[in-house]
């Protein structure tokens, strides 16, 4: 069972950054996205799960090479993987805040993975969580690219609003990022508990 880990955005996607605030800080999602991926990877190696790094360049990579690069590495391996992108939100108002997970539309084992990290991070109280129960699950689904073409569990966190100064400045701090990371972690050990087998019989 591996994990597949996508830093979202890239250093040449545009737009991807918050106001520059009073205190001259600001916020780079690509760099945010990194930071959460490599303290993620860091408590893996930690706790022996298996995972790769699908994005390691620091440059924008196309949504579909990003899926193809995906589906490649479950076809060689032969194993059930779970694909977790990892972004920061925006928004035109400056009062949205809290997180957010995407799955494909229609129910897929991703709603059963992106259920359990909603209720974890739910559990922390690190954001105002933001769900949609129009199908019965907290989950939001889009036709995002890397949730459709990924033929595999994927889901999309979205982890608080950059444009929002109050969170901004909380997403900067790292030890804030260190909890992001936890519970991404904390997540992907009770799916890997509960929805192995789930998986391996969609999958074999």
């Amino acid at each position: 069972y591996v994990i597949l880990l996508d830093p979202g955005h890239g250093i040449d996607t545009e737009g991807k950054e918050s106001p520059l605030w009073n205190d001259g800080s600001q916020l780079k999602e690509w760099i945010f996205n990194r930071a959460i991926a490599k303290k993620i990877i860091d408590i893996l190696n930690e706790k022996s799960i298996s995972f790769k790094l699908i994005v390691p360049e620091d440059e924008d990579v196309p949504l579909r090479e990003r899926a193809d690069r995906a589906n490649s590495f479950q076809e060689e391996i032969k194993k059930p993987c779970l694909y977790i992108s990892i972004h920061g939100n925006a928004a035109d108002s400056p009062k949205a805040r809290g997180f957010e997970v995407f799955t494909s539309p229609r129910q897929t084992v991703s709603d059963v993975c992106a259920t359990i990290m909603f209720r974890i991070m739910e559990a922390e109280k690190l954001f105002k969580m933001r769900a949609c129960y129009q199908d019965g699950d907290p989950d939001k689904e889009a036709k995002f690219v890397i949730l459709q073409k990924t033929k595999m569990a994927a889901i999309l966190t979205e982890n608080g609003f950059f444009t929002n100064e109050a969170e901004c400045k909380k997403m900067l701090a790292e030890s804030f990022q260190n909890k992001i990371a936890e519970v991404h972690v904390k997540a992907i050990e009770k799916i890997i508990k509960k929805s192995i087998d789930f998986l391996v019989k969609i999958y074999y």
